[in-house]
C-alpha cells in the first residue's frame, strides 16, 4: 500500500486542529479591516493575473473570500468555504453584515477548536458547550422580541433631541440587523 506522502489531499487527525486554527486565524486577520460600518476597501487582483483584466475594489467579505487563491491544501479550502457559507447565508436573509458574521464565525471557530479535547466527555467541554448553547438560545429569544420600526426609532431620536434623518435610521437598523444575524 502506498504511503500517505504521495497524497496531498489527506490530512490526518493530529494535524487537523492546528491547521484549522492557522487558517481561521489568517481569515480573521484578512476580514478584520473589512467588517462593520467603517470597513476599508481592498483591491483584488484578477484570478488568472492577465494584464488586461481589471482589478476589483471592494469591501464585500464574500467576494474577498471567493477570490482568495488557496493552494492545494484541502483544509484551507474547507475553512474558506465554511466561512463563505456563513456570509452567503447572512446575505440571503438581510443583505448586510456578511463580513462581520464571517469574522465572528472565524473567531468562534478558533475558540471552539481550542476547547476541543481528545476526551469527549470532559467536564470543561460540557460546561463550555452548555454555555454556548445558552448564549445562542438567548440570542434567538431576543430576536423574537425586537419589534421596532424605522418610524419608531426616528420618533424616539427626535423626542431625545437627536438630529437625524430617516436614511441614517435605516442605516443604523441595517447595521443592527447585521449584528443580530
Amino acid at each position: 500500500f502506498p504511503s500517505h506522502d504521495m497524497f496531498n489531499n489527506v490530512t490526518t487527525s493530529n494535524s487537523l486542529k492546528p491547521k484549522l486554527t492557522e487558517v481561521f486565524t489568517t481569515l480573521d486577520s484578512i476580514l478584520l479591516d473589512h467588517a462593520g460600518p467603517f470597513a476599508f476597501n481592498i483591491v483584488i487582483g484578477s484570478k488568472w493575473r492577465q494584464h488586461n483584466d481589471a482589478d476589483e475594489f471592494t469591501k464585500d467579505g464574500i467576494k474577498i473570500l471567493r477570490h482568495l487563491l488557496v493552494d492545494d491544501d484541502p483544509i484551507a479550502r474547507f475553512a474558506v468555504r465554511m466561512a463563505r457559507f456563513i456570509g452567503i447565508a447572512v446575505d440571503k436573509r438581510c443583505h448586510d453584515g456578511t463580513t462581520t458574521s464571517m469574522l465572528l464565525f472565524c473567531r468562534m471557530a478558533i475558540l471552539a477548536i481550542s476547547k476541543m479535547d481528545a476526551n469527549i466527555f470532559s467536564k470543561e467541554r460540557y460546561i463550555w458547550q452548555t454555555d454556548l448553547l445558552r448564549i445562542c438560545q438567548l440570542c434567538l429569544s431576543i430576536i423574537d422580541d425586537i419589534k421596532i420600526t424605522e418610524d419608531d426609532l426616528f420618533e424616539r431620536a427626535k423626542s431625545f433631541g437627536i438630529q437625524t434623518t430617516i436614511e441614517d435610521v435605516r442605516a443604523a437598523m441595517a447595521f443592527h440587523m447585521a449584528m443580530i444575524s
